[in-house]
């Protein structure tokens, strides 16, 4: 798939936002829905975020 600079930085936004959300949605839940942390949901949250961090950069250059 062929991108323009616009089209590969308005990507690499989106991304990042979504991101953002995984993080909140995955791991504040996790953190706050249950007296115990739920290290599956932390990892996945965390895994998710980095994988599209990494995406989000890489578009970017």
């Amino acid at each position: 798939m062929r991108l323009n600079e616009e089209q590969r930085e308005l990507w690499a936004d989106k991304l990042m936002d979504l991101a953002n959300l995984s993080v909140a949605a995955l791991i504040f839940g996790a953190l706050l829905s249950t007296s115990r942390p739920q290290w599956d949901l932390l990892s996945l949250g965390l895994t998710i975020y980095f994988l599209l961090a990494i995406i989000a950069t890489w578009l970017r250059r």
